[in-house]
């Protein structure tokens, strides 16, 4: 059904103008909803500010100075924002140049409707209301005027359909190509329209065999098979050119949104997140249940129809193309961790795609029932389907409020952030940030991107978890953090805990609605000065030397950071998890350590892992190395030692969360080569071990011996209290122990705890010390060969006068039985002398 010229002009003359009221209509809620013209995502701003660096000359520099980044996913977007910046629409007014590209993106998908309409013969009135409905989905008017590229990449996959049904080959090479440059995942059905236009190409020769036709159409229509490679060279374009700028050919973006980045990565794991990804996105596509309509089921019923139409109207390449489009686009999409972020902003282009079948459906089915029945009944069917895609529409009006509600957040906290920023922090500060976008365009000061869309390298860090985030922050130094602070779900609570977020300079709290937030507005979001003083003492091991000789005449010669991502790359380190850990990969802590009397308040970042760790150290080949391990000891647990596949030692982990421990384990030069390849295999089931950081010292290790008798062992002589001296200062008893693990009896096992009782005539505990040795951190279990010396006080001032007798002896802290002491009593206690108080 051929439309008439004024019928045309009518129905562009109606969309343009509807196109122009909605924004008019959207910049008055932008404007009223916040200061000044903004947008309702910080997402925007990324491309805005890569925008302005093209205009002022450096494409692909975010912060000017730093390496280029490939932050913007979109390759076309930044440009066509670019000219609005470059003509002068700077500032807040960028965000009227994107909305006008909204706004003619909108008004350009209803004319497509309306043209395929034309198309399939639909009668003027039908493919108007069509495109009129389109243009006031709510869906599409939210997505028109975002600030983000989605109605292009609706409007080129539009296009592509309108080009592929209407036999328009030049058109579709267009269409293919823009698909492929205005986002990534245009790629697929870019290429299944180059296949369907090859098809085409051999179906239209002259009846013969496959390769005869092929030949034939190669010969004759060379210049169409040269044009096929116009779409491969698009899709090419963007991972191309981030290869060369960035080192990658993957978009940062899609490093630190891919499900196949998730860390720890379990296939099985992976897998079941894109079936539930998939699944729930085509049980949406029609359902009516959820607050926000994106399609509704009559309108995908009609869309269902509408692929059945094309194949029965002999379009089945066209119908193959877009089974293939929406199956594959859905899938790709579910490989992304942000699959229904921001309104389903990766999905709106299949959205557009099923409007425009449902279109194809509704004439389908008005046809049939004009044949099947009488012509006239064929306005009684288009009668009863228009007003179900007009409901359609109604029906999406919560977009509006929530549009405005979006912008509001925006203003009242990132934009509030950026704006201290610019006018407070020095102009060379740099600021760790977790949305990048308007920090960067609106604060004017370089951004350290901790989701890694904008920094290079940072999405590794991203991926790995809060942890390996304090790590990156560690590393880099930022001046300020501008980001999330309680309550927010993406681990950045760790952070928040330690001094990263010491000095609270500015914050901001916002009153949100869960339902409607997509600009991701939390209850408090502010800017912190980061204090790194216990970020400093964690390059130490500073409780172990202090409570033993072990490291005595030994040297520091590499050290394992673990999660911090440069450190376990540069030592080959890997780990994996047999259960799931349920929670982060990485953690990061600020903790007292153990034992230490000096630069003991650490602030670290490590794993949790209950499969095994394992890495390489840079060593002295035949010399003793002693691994230090620094652990958060929050489960009771054991972890076993393995060189080069050889067991050499198992280490004990008491229960003392919210501490650092220092653990031990010597390894001999026998077993020591040039690359020492150490394997930690966790040993109880159902806890994490949980190492922050190893140290490898190396030398010739002694242990002291002794020729005198000791007090008492333990273990079979494998703990030995070789000495006690005791000193009575004002009914304070002070008591040094000297522990040693002689070298030629086996390690000693296990998590004991030492007593000391001070018991009187009748045998009641007066007074007594509790505590591990090594200051209360060494178990027994994590002795070297060797000795130490210990202390402890008990204090007496309760106890009234008169003689006691000293008793010590170890025990488990879990089950309470107690080892017996060589010379013993039956109670598993050795009898050290007596004291008078007078």
């Amino acid at each position: 059904m051929k439309f008439t010229r004024q019928q045309n002009l009518i129905a562009w003359a109606l969309f343009c103008i509807l196109a122009g009221a909605a924004l008019i209509v959207f910049t008055g809620m932008s404007v009223s909803a916040g200061q000044g013209l903004l947008m309702p995502l910080d997402d925007a701003y990324i491309h805005f500010q890569y925008a302005h660096q093209i205009s002022v000359g450096q494409p692909y520099i975010y912060n000017p100075g730093l390496p280029p980044t490939s932050g913007a996913t979109s390759f076309l977007y930044p440009y066509l924002l670019a000219i609005g910046d470059f003509i002068g629409f700077n500032g807040q007014t960028l965000g009227a140049w994107a909305m006008g590209i909204g706004a003619l993106a909108l008004a350009l998908c209803a004319w497509l409707m309306f043209r395929l309409g034309e198309a399939v013969n639909t009668p003027f009135w039908v493919a108007l209301a069509f495109g009129l409905c389109f243009q006031l989905a709510g869906v599409f008017l939210w997505h028109s005027f975002s600030g983000m590229e989605t109605m292009l990449a609706a409007l080129f996959l539009l296009w592509l359909f309108y080009a592929l049904i209407t036999d328009r080959f030049w058109q579709a090479i267009g269409a293919a190509a823009l698909c492929a440059v205005i986002r990534p995942e245009g790629a697929f059905p870019a290429v299944l329209g180059v296949g369907v236009l090859a098809w085409r190409e051999v179906a239209d020769t002259e009846p013969m065999p496959l390769y005869k036709r092929l030949r034939t159409s190669l010969r004759q229509n060379s210049r169409h098979w040269l044009a096929f490679l116009i779409p491969f060279a698009a899709i090419a374009l963007q991972p191309i050119v981030n290869r060369v700028l960035t080192g990658s050919f993957v978009a940062s973006g899609n490093a630190a949104k891919s499900l196949f980045g998730m860390i720890p990565f379990e296939l099985s794991v992976v897998t079941g997140r894109i079936i539930e990804n998939f699944s729930r996105m085509w049980r949406e596509f029609f359902s009516a249940s959820e607050l926000f309509i994106y399609v509704a089921p009559a309108l995908f019923v009609l869309a269902v129809i509408g692929i059945l139409a094309l194949w029965s109207a002999r379009r089945r390449a066209v119908a193959v193309w877009v089974v293939l489009t929406l199956l594959g686009g859905t899938l790709a999409i579910s490989t992304l961790d942000t699959a229904f972020w921001h309104f389903k902003r990766y999905q709106i282009p299949l959205i557009a795609l099923l409007w425009a079948l449902a279109l194809i459906g509704a004439v389908f089915l008005a046809q049939l029932i004009s044949r099947r029945f009488s012509p006239r009944f064929a306005k009684w069917a288009y009668a009863g389907i228009i007003p179900l895609v007009v409901l359609t529409s109604i029906r999406m009006v919560n977009f509006l409020p929530a549009y405005s509600a979006n912008v509001s957040y925006i203003a009242e906290q990132p934009y509030q952030m950026a704006l201290w920023l610019r006018e407070n922090a020095p102009q060379d500060a740099i600021v760790a940030v977790h949305d990048v976008g308007e920090m960067r365009y609106f604060g004017e000061r370089t951004t350290l991107d901790m989701v890694g869309l904008t920094t290079l390298g940072a999405a590794d860090y991203w991926r790995n978890g809060p942890g390996a985030v304090g790590e990156l922050l560690d590393a880099q130094r930022p001046d300020l953090i501008a980001s999330y602070g309680e309550g927010h779900g993406l681990g950045l609570g760790y952070l928040a805990d330690t001094d990263l977020y010491a000095d609270a300079l500015a914050e901001y709290r916002v009153d949100y609605d869960p339902a409607v937030n997509v600009a991701l507005a939390a209850p408090l979001q502010g800017i912190y000065q980061a204090d790194y003083a216990a970020a400093d003492n964690a390059t130490t091991v500073h409780a172990l030397p202090d409570i033993t000789p072990y490291l005595n005449n030994m040297t520091l010669v590499d050290t394992v950071d673990v999660a911090d991502i440069l450190s376990e790359q540069a030592h080959d380190y890997a780990w994996h998890n047999d259960e799931d850990p349920d929670g982060f990969p990485s953690e990061y802590y600020q903790f007292d350590t153990l034992g230490c009397n000096v630069n003991c308040n650490v602030m670290d970042g490590g794993r949790r892992i209950n499969g095994e760790e394992t890495f390489t150290l840079d060593t002295q080949a035949g010399q003793d190395l002693i691994l230090v391990t620094r652990l958060h000891p929050a489960n009771v647990g054991s972890y076993a030692v393995y060189v080069n596949d050889t067991l050499i030692a198992e280490r004990v982990i008491p229960s003392l969360p919210g501490a650092w421990l220092e653990v031990p384990t010597l390894i001999p030069a026998e077993f020591v080569t040039e690359q020492t390849v150490i394997r930690i295999v966790p040993l109880t089931a159902g806890n994490s071990y949980m190492p922050y950081t190893h140290w490898a010292y190396q030398g010739d290790y002694a242990p002291q011996t002794f020729d005198e008798s000791p007090v008492t062992s333990f273990q079979d002589g494998a703990i030995v209290l070789q000495s006690v001296e005791t000193e009575l200062t004002d009914r304070r008893l002070d008591l040094t122990l000297t522990w040693a693990q002689p070298a030629d009896t086996p390690l000693p096992k296990g998590d004991y705890k030492l007593f000391v009782h001070v018991v009187d005539q009748d045998g009641n505990i007066v007074a007594q010390a509790d505590t591990r040795p090594g200051s209360g951190a060494l178990p027994p279990g994590n002795l070297l060969p060797g000795a130490f010396t210990d202390a402890l006080t008990i204090d007496l001032t309760e106890a009234a006068n008169g003689d006691y007798q000293l008793m010590i002896g170890l025990y488990d802290p879990i089950t309470n039985e107690r080892l017996m002491p060589l010379n013993g009593d039956e109670y598993g206690r050795f009898l050290l002398g007596t004291i008078e108080l007078n």
